[in-house]
């Protein structure tokens, strides 16, 4: 099926379910709140992507909570991520899609203690779970990914102890829901955009990655340095574990030992003198997603953030690198 927001702008997707409410969950870490429903409304902030036409979905990470502003019913596609960062800390907004008889609850154990920046031994169920990216970015910024989501109850959570964000919901519905319940019929000629060399979707129409950047379960590999200003980067998990990206900016000049020390420390929650500028969060092995960076001038170290399922953290095992953009 051909993902059903390629066939809406944003705006007119929009309008056309203005008065579709959408549930989104918000508490205190470790607790799970009731139903919210958020404003309708589309919100013009994706930068590089907005030229897509995809729907955007924006996060807003708050010292406790994460919140999604959902312009309506939403179904299988692509879309645009893009995450507010009002907190006083680094946020990190994950998307996980739970499989059968795992609960907000499980996650939120799992990020309690597996995510405090040393590693940590992770459940049978992460390996069945699907995770499609997510976001990264600074206290006061704002960042936008692409990421694509399939039907279901997608959580968000952070993964940096420096953040507080307990987990939080929105849902992807089926062509039979959106039928049923919002008359939006789907087109049942429609077939899945996939490369059918790898069985991949294909990224957007329209959507070129400057720098291409495989992450397996023993380096992070880009094809290039990005040039200077605005950059898509295209994020591919081609290992057998979860991984991340995050991407931090410094003016020292570092080798591999000194971009392992640094990303160590980040993950660690501890203050370092480097900024982070963007990234992807948990993806699944064989999925992909885009990130937008605005790449100035300096050294950027270049990691995966996740515990390691053979003990301790990925980073130990060589998932970081560094390029320099002039």
């Amino acid at each position: 099926m051909i993902p059903m927001n390629t066939r809406f702008s944003r705006r007119t997707f929009a309008a056309a379910s203005a008065a579709v409410s959408v549930s989104v969950l918000g508490a205190s870490r470790g607790v799970l709140a009731q139903d919210a429903t958020p404003a309708a409304s589309p919100v013009e902030a994706a930068g590089l992507f907005d030229s897509t036409g995809l729907t955007e979905i924006v996060i807003s990470a708050e010292q406790y909570t994460f919140t999604a502003a959902v312009p309506g019913a939403l179904a299988e596609g692509w879309y645009i991520i893009t995450l507010q960062n009002n907190s006083d800390a680094v946020a990190s907004a994950n998307l996980g899609l739970l499989p059968e008889g795992t609960s907000g609850g499980d996650l939120t154990s799992v990020v309690a203690q597996s995510f405090q920046g040393q590693g940590g031994e992770l459940p049978d169920w992460w390996l069945s779970a699907t995770f499609a990216g997510g976001n990264v970015a600074a206290p006061g910024a704002s960042t936008s990914t692409l990421a694509y989501l399939t039907p279901g109850k997608w959580f968000m959570f952070s993964t940096n102890p420096a953040s507080a964000q307990s987990p939080s919901s929105f849902s992807i519905l089926t062509p039979e829901e959106l039928e049923t319940n919002y008359g939006i019929a789907a087109d049942a000629s429609a077939t899945p955009a996939a490369s059918p060399a790898t069985n991949a979707i294909m990224a957007p129409e329209g959507v070129v990655a400057t720098v291409n950047v495989d992450i397996n379960d023993t380096m992070v590999s880009p094809d290039g340095a990005p040039a200077g200003g605005e950059q898509i980067l295209q994020v591919t998990n081609g290992g057998e574990q979860v991984h991340d990206l995050v991407i931090l900016h410094t003016e020292d000049i570092l080798d591999e030992a000194g971009a392992a020390s640094l990303a160590t420390s980040w993950i660690s929650g501890e203050e370092t003198n480097a900024m982070v500028v963007g990234g992807v969060g948990t993806l699944s092995p064989g999925l992909s997603a885009f990130a937008g960076i605005d790449a100035q001038p300096g050294t950027y170290a270049v990691f995966s953030s996740l515990p390691d399922a053979n003990g301790g953290l990925q980073v130990d095992n060589g998932l970081v690198t560094i390029f320099t953009a002039q």
